[in-house]
């Protein structure tokens, strides 16, 4: 069951918090550098919330995959 936040501050504390436990997890798992696990943790928040990704994440995605 969700938890209710109480005020956007918590809210963003905590999606910074999941996002840097969920990347500090693909790091170690995946060999992958920092900035790397922490975009795919970003996508990985947003995905698993049902929510669409914000424009900036979208061309961070983008940039990385033009990249490989």
């Amino acid at each position: 069951m969700h938890k209710k936040v109480v005020s956007m501050a918590a809210y963003k504390a905590l999606r910074l918090a999941w996002i840097k436990r969920r990347a500090r997890m693909l790091q170690r798992a995946f060999s992958a550098d920092l900035a790397t696990a922490q975009l795919e943790a970003t996508v990985d928040w947003y995905r698993f919330n049902g929510k669409t990704l914000p424009n900036r994440v979208t061309h961070r995605v983008q940039a990385q995959e033009a990249l490989a």
